[in-house]
């Protein structure tokens, strides 16, 4: 972060300091009281299993000197000795969120940085990747730190920018309705990209059309200048097409008959050796046409031929090439446990596809496809549950099961009580595949060398509560 004085501070979060210097230089900002360092402001956040009022002299001890709170007599409660101090400014407001968020925006205006935004149900986090290595090719970018995308990750993501960066990528989050729309108040993107609309955070929000919805909120400022690129596969996002709207829209498929501005096609699927597919831009769009036959990618998953071609058509928006951005995407890296493959040492040692950060019914069909393209004395698939499918939980399980049973496994593990559905499903489609279940992870630790051998190729896949890339670590 740039540096900010706690006036600077005070007059962007609309906040009254209540103690302490105006004076006072802050260089970083978190709302994590461990992870602060020297000349820190801590933004304390009320939450729902704490607050972060309880957390100041940690705070202070870790090197913060300005504190953002939003109430004063629990902020004494817990800091007095640190206020009393006499270097530390305590910066009042009506809400430390609203403050936040309002600081950061306020700071992006500051950076004059041209900003894009990606969102979509599935694959955000690797097109933000694929977009950002893309544009970073011509232009010194920023994106999320990390995964934050929320409504507190992504202010804080704003406020590690500084003054070089010209173009920021930023991948927005949500789970209810309304969240979208307030991150795009603050960061005013001039485009943005929504990579398809599944059913993740169905239990919250009730449909399919209501995280439609929910989703479309990146387009609520945008203007004749802005543009949205989609994924014109998707049987949600093709009502895009069907409603009157006063930005620009970039279309990008597999199917020819839909005539899409990006057209993708010739996907080989190589399991963790990586993609081969071809990229072919319509004439008009954004210059001359263009097409990139035979691109390489080594990252896995044949889905990920359609993220690079959302990443190339938004790095188009935003003024680079076609060549130059799958140049930048083919030399990236992905972030978190995203169809990373891991290797043991050993000469005929075990391959994991550690794809553990997250899942979805259709992410998890994927990853299994991937495995069942990979070469391996044997497959290996070990699958947790699908968080927050509401009533379609069962339904969708049994899904991802029955296409674990059409691909060539030589076994399934699952783990958790809706995991079971899957090795229910998949037992029932190929009896010939062994399944074995286990009610938690802790319970395979003692079985790792009995159940895992050499030349294996085991995929693990499940949503992030059930914490599998632990797993991945000790195979």
């Amino acid at each position: 972060m740039e540096r900010l004085t706690a006036k600077e501070i005070s007059k962007m979060t609309a906040g009254e300091i209540i103690s302490g210097s105006p004076d006072a230089i802050a260089v970083d900002v978190a709302i994590d009281s461990r992870l602060l360092g020297k000349d820190s402001v801590f933004v304390a956040l009320k939450g729902e299993q704490t607050d972060g009022h309880r957390f100041i002299k940690s705070a202070y001890d870790n090197g913060a000197r300005i504190f953002i709170v939003s109430d004063r007599d629990l902020a004494y409660e817990y800091g007095k000795d640190v206020f009393e101090s006499g270097d530390a400014t305590v910066i009042l407001t009506d809400d430390s969120l609203v403050a936040l968020q309002e600081l950061s925006g306020e700071y992006l205006r500051r950076m004059s940085m041209r900003c894009i935004a990606v969102t979509g149900s599935v694959g955000k986090t690797t097109t933000r990747d694929m977009l950002f290595a893309a544009i970073s090719s011509r232009f010194t970018a920023g994106t999320n730190k990390k995964n934050y995308n929320s409504e507190t990750g992504l202010p804080l993501t704003l406020l590690s920018f500084n003054k070089s960066m010209e173009v920021g990528v930023l991948e927005i989050g949500m789970d209810a309705k309304g969240q979208i729309e307030r991150l795009v108040e603050i960061t005013e993107p001039e485009a943005a990209i929504i990579t398809n609309i599944g059913i993740s955070h169905i239990e919250r929000l009730g449909s399919r059309e209501n995280i439609f919805e929910a989703k479309m909120e990146v387009t609520s400022k945008f203007d004749s200048s802005s543009t949205l690129v989609v994924n014109c596969d998707d049987d949600m996002l093709v009502k895009v097409f069907e409603r009157p709207a006063p930005y620009n829209v970039i279309s990008v498929g597999t199917d020819e008959k839909k005539n899409p501005d990006y057209l993708v096609s010739n996907i080989v699927d190589r399991g963790i050796d990586g993609i081969t597919f071809s990229i072919k831009k319509k004439s008009g769009v954004f210059g001359l046409d263009e097409e990139c036959n035979a691109v390489k990618l080594k990252i896995p998953g044949g889905h990920n031929a359609m993220n690079c071609a959302l990443a190339v058509a938004g790095a188009a928006v935003m003024g680079v090439d076609m060549k130059d951005a799958i140049s930048g995407i083919c030399k990236m890296k992905m972030t978190g446990s995203r169809l990373k493959v891991l290797e043991s040492k050993e000469v005929e040692g075990i391959r994991i596809i550690d794809d553990a950060y997250n899942a979805a019914p259709t992410s998890m069909k994927s990853a299994l496809a991937t495995l069942s393209n990979t070469s391996a004395k044997r497959r290996v698939a070990v699958l947790g549950g699908v968080n927050e499918l509401g009533k379609l939980s069962e339904a969708e399980h049994r899904g991802i099961g029955e296409f674990a049973g059409s691909c060539d496994l030589d076994l399934l593990i699952t783990i958790g009580e809706m995991a079971a559905w899957i090795g229910e499903e998949a037992a029932r489609k190929s009896p010939e595949t062994k399944c074995l279940h286990f009610d938690r992870k802790e319970c395979i630790y003692p079985l790792i060398k009995e159940i895992f051998k050499p030349g294996d190729v085991v995929l693990i896949k499940a949503s992030r509560g059930y914490e599998l890339d632990k797993l991945a670590e000790m195979i």
